[in-house]
């Protein structure tokens, strides 16, 4: 590891003020060894999920504790107190590994709740985390009525901004006459931005009838018939 900083020097420029930094611990920018180095420090992370029951799932015999990608972590259970055992026990795992958990970033989702239902208040390191109504989680949002197409309207935002720079990089380049350049740029930039997650949250429209009632599809079909030339009437299916 030493040796990949051997003869590294950098200079730091800010206005006037200028300084060379010749790095002696941890890694470049963007070297590819970082996420490998954090995995393999917090690899033993599922300790503070010991013992305890997690969160049911669809499956009888599976319950879900906790999800971790890189250093995202989201925990689970039906039990509040369960909840309370893994964030105490977290905060005894972060101080030991000197780490620093960002309870401003820290949020507390109780989905599915009765009406009028009281959600507990829960501490960490000596901060109350605050209450939301969904949370995002590797780029897709989950309501707390685990409403499908309430996940599915969050990527509205995304596909919407992905055709208005494709609208404005056609006028821009003179491409209006040729219609395949704006189908194949929808094709490659917008319909991805849309669809991101739709393994989850499109199982709710495959039900007869709720083909062409998703946001998304509503906006990916106002798009094609702008380009298209055609009316907004125009028969979906024929588009």
């Amino acid at each position: 590891m030493q040796s990949l900083d051997v003869g590294d020097q950098y200079h730091l420029q800010d206005g006037h003020k200028a300084a060379r930094v010749k790095p002696t611990v941890g890694v470049k920018q963007g070297c590819p060894l970082s996420p490998l180095l954090f995995s393999l420090y917090i690899n033993d992370i599922g300790l503070i999920a010991e013992g305890v029951q997690g969160a049911v799932t669809g499956t009888e015999d599976m319950r879900v504790t906790h999800m971790l990608y890189a250093d995202d972590l989201t925990l689970l259970a039906n039990a509040p107190d369960t909840i309370h055992t893994m964030l105490n026990r977290l905060l005894v795992y972060a101080r030991s590994k000197h780490l620093t958990i960002n309870t401003a970033k820290s949020e507390v989702v109780h989905f599915n709740p009765k009406r009028d239902a009281q959600v507990p208040s829960f501490m960490l390191a000596g901060a109350a985390l605050k209450c939301s109504d969904s949370f995002k989680y590797l780029g897709m949002t989950y309501h707390r009525t685990l409403n499908m197409a309430a996940s599915s309207e969050h990527a509205a935002t995304p596909m919407l901004a992905a055709a208005h720079r494709i609208r404005g990089f056609v006028r821009d380049t003179a491409l209006r006459d040729k219609l395949f350049a704006s189908l194949w740029l929808a094709e490659a930039y917008a319909v991805p931005a849309g669809m991101y997650g739709c393994q989850v949250w499109s199982s709710g429209f495959f039900r007869k009838g709720d083909v062409f009632r998703p946001t998304l599809q509503t906006l990916h079909l106002n798009f094609l018939k702008g380009t298209l030339g055609v009316k907004r009437s125009a028969p979906n299916w024929a588009v």
